[in-house]
């Protein structure tokens, strides 16, 4: 006798002229056909599926209640879970952050490319400075600002950081 006969059975015992028993038990057996039933859908689905890699067809998992399962979570169920998750978690802050790693990389160059000062010592007509560069030419201190070989002063390739004192003859 399949589930739905077996509810037919049950609506006709309990509507029985006569029938005593309880509310309480035809709920009871009835929720507990209700659910046989639900399993033997999902089995039937279970049946249709295609077979895993390895030519299994799943079975389906029995219906709980979190209310009445008798079973607790175990240790490994519960490892396996926060493993997938965790992994989900970090992918996504691994993506943030290898964009945030290339911005971080960008201005690292960009810093590095920047010219730097540093001093050549005295001015020479037959040299060429680069921007960053610093000499010191009639006393002064002067700072080029791009690559150049005019005299400091004579140009806007340089720009004046220490005027020359007075003498102290």
């Amino acid at each position: 006798m399949d589930v739905r006969e077996r509810i037919a059975a049950l609506n006709r015992e309990f509507s029985a002229p006569g029938c005593k028993k309880p509310i309480s038990e035809y709920n009871a057996r009835l929720s507990e056909l209700e659910a046989e039933e639900r399993q033997e859908k999902v089995f039937a689905a279970a049946q249709k599926a295609r077979p895993t890699i390895d030519g299994r067809v799943p079975k389906p998992a029995p219906e709980v209640s979190l209310e009445n399962d008798p079973t607790p979570v175990t240790r490994k169920f519960f490892m396996g879970v926060m493993k997938s998750v965790l992994k989900d978690v970090a992918d996504t802050f691994r993506s943030e952050d290898a964009k945030l790693l290339e911005k971080l990389e960008a201005r690292i160059t960009a810093i590095e490319n920047r010219p730097t000062m540093q001093y050549r010592g005295v001015w020479e007509a037959d040299g060429r400075y680069q921007p960053g560069d610093v000499v010191t030419d009639s006393g002064s201190m002067w700072h080029a600002n791009c690559s150049t070989t005019a005299r400091p002063g004579a140009s806007s390739d340089w720009t004046l950081c220490v005027k020359h004192g007075r003498d102290l003859r």
